[in-house]
């Protein structure tokens, strides 16, 4: 009986020496973090390398030998260049530090493990205290954030609410202003059609009117040069010879030329009366229409040659007289010498010239010269002011009034769509930083950041665009703006931000560490969510008891 008891007692002393054993393994362990700890337990009778190239016999962890090609035998000494030494820093921050860090005579971690014991002080509770106001201080302004989190998710839900509602009405009104457009644009284009047949057919009628001018024009030239050749032709005797065969020739060309002349002037009249019948036409019916009086000048003028009449040209018949009787009055040569031209006619104000080394013109080139003028005077024929050219105005403003009002519900149903198709992370909560901009005055430069629109740095009056609005990363962490103005010779800039939970908004932190790749940080209320503030609750939970475990050591 008592064999039994010793036998079990030494059972139990074994067992509880071995989890002693395998304790101090992991316990003593110099510079090996918690997280890896499983690693360098007892499993077996040796020690793997992490990258699995070897394995060793556990005395060898930490013999101030480097077995392990990635120094993981080593963690606690310098004898691997790429060992990682892990600092607890009770009451403080937990802190790696490289390997060749370690025993170098330089305190590295507040809790001094870096070094042999005794060469450095523990600091951690001094420097934690700072640590721990600053959390609690972020603690408190996440609690506020929250809260104020808490309303963006209210605002968010009321607005989406009115935006659906908005958006609605806005389809109504849209359906209904399209009809009106549509009617509005199909009396617009109603009136263009006329106007372009009527600019056709005018256009057609200046084409007649100009040839008629052409036409005219070049038969008044091939007639004087006729009249000319024929008088070339006349050798003179005396002053009255040559008045009465100038005379007789102009009679003789009068006689034949009459009846072209006649041809050419009724038909410029007929032209011109279809004009004036095409005008009569367009107005509105019962109104009066007064001639023109080109046009009736015209109209006289073929009366005139189909009637054998002289013309109704002012003083013309005087003139004609003194150029055509041969032994007239003698008197009246020397005053004729005296000026440069003599005037024959006029009509309106327009005088016939006959130089006096020049034969005098008949009776029917004073008619043809007549006439041409008169065409060449002839403006084109245009459409008065009336009540229907209002009528048509009125038509066309009527149709971009009702366009324009129809752009600007598409403006508006556009915007509110994209509003709705926004992602504005968990439960909306970034909904109230739509059509805001955030500012920081970094150096010369100010930069704003308007979440879900875009970026811009401004200098002075100056102003480069950062980014358009592209969405989300990391998990809804992080805002991205890119295709920015282009940099010289270098991509389009571009810009992230990272959001962090804050009791209202800011921007921070911004820095170039890439040519034209800018980053920041905003921080926001809506950040603040449940897992941030739990995060930060249990740090500060953590502290606390890093403290009191610091305190009992």
């Amino acid at each position: 009986m008592v064999g039994r008891t010793l036998w079990v007692a030494g059972l139990v002393l074994l067992l509880c020496t071995q989890q002693l054993s395998a304790s101090a393994v992991t316990g003593t362990l110099r510079g090996v973090d918690p997280a890896l700890a499983e690693r360098y337990t007892s499993k077996g009778s040796s020690f793997k390398c992490f990258d699995g190239s070897k394995s060793m016999p556990h005395k060898r962890i930490n013999d101030n030998y480097c077995d392990c090609i990635d120094g993981s035998d080593e963690p606690g000494s310098s004898a691997c260049w790429n060992g990682r030494f892990y600092c607890r820093n009770r009451g403080y921050e937990p802190k790696v530090v490289n390997s060749s860090m370690v025993d170098d005579g330089i305190c590295d971690c507040c809790d001094g493990t870096d070094e042999q014991p005794g060469k450095c002080m523990d600091t951690c509770l001094e420097a934690g205290a700072a640590a721990r106001a600053e959390l609690k201080a972020r603690t408190a302004a996440a609690v506020a954030g929250a809260r104020v989190r808490d309303g963006y998710i209210k605002r968010a839900k009321i607005a989406r609410a009115e935006w659906d509602a908005h958006l609605k009405r806005v389809d109504m009104k849209h359906a209904e202003q399209k009809k009106k457009a549509d009617a509005a644009k199909a009396k617009k284009e109603a009136v263009e059609a006329a106007e372009k047949q009527e600019r056709e057919v005018r256009e057609a009628r200046e084409k007649v009117e100009r040839e008629e001018r052409e036409k005219a024009q070049k038969e008044a030239e091939a007639a004087k040069q006729l009249e000319e050749s024929k008088l070339s032709k006349v050798e003179p005797q005396d002053s009255d010879s040559v008045t009465s065969v100038a005379s007789s020739g102009a009679d003789q060309a009068g006689a034949v030329d009459t009846q072209n002349l006649a041809d050419e002037v009724a038909a410029a009249s007929k032209a011109a009366n279809e004009v004036a019948q095409q005008q009569q036409q367009e107005q509105a019916a019962g109104q009066a229409q007064e001639l023109d009086p080109d046009e009736e000048a015209k109209q006289r003028l073929a009366q005139w040659v189909h009637s054998s009449d002289e013309p109704p040209v002012e003083g013309a018949g005087e003139g004609a007289e003194e150029a055509t009787t041969a032994g007239g009055d003698e008197s009246a040569a020397p005053e004729a010498q005296d000026d440069d031209v003599e005037y024959v006619g006029e009509e309106d104000g327009e005088e016939i010239l006959i130089h006096p080394n020049e034969p005098a013109p008949s009776w029917w080139s004073k008619g043809k010269a007549w006439v041409l003028s008169k065409l060449q005077r002839a403006p084109s024929s245009s459409p008065p002011e009336d009540a229907e050219t209002a009528a048509r105005t009125a038509i066309k403003a009527a149709f971009t009034k009702e366009q324009n009002k129809l752009t600007e519900l598409e403006r508006e149903k556009q915007e509110l769509e994209r509003k709705l198709g926004l992602d504005l992370g968990p439960e909306g909560a970034f909904m109230p930083l739509i059509d805001r901009c955030i500012e920081a005055n970094v150096d010369k430069y100010t930069y704003s950041v308007c979440p879900f629109k875009d970026a811009h740095q401004k200098d002075g009056g100056a102003q480069t665009k950062l980014g358009g609005w592209s969405g989300w990363e990391s998990n809804g962490s992080v805002m991205s703006f890119t295709n920015g103005q282009g940099c010289w010779n270098g991509p389009a800039r571009s810009i992230t931000v990272t959001v962090v939970c804050g009791q209202d908004e800011a921007l921070m932190n911004v820095l170039e560490p890439n040519r034209c790749e800018y980053i920041a940080t905003m921080t926001t209320p809506a950040a603040c969510t449940p897992a941030v503030l739990s995060a930060l609750q249990g740090d500060i939970t953590r502290g606390e008891q890093d403290v009191l475990d610091h305190t009992e050591l």
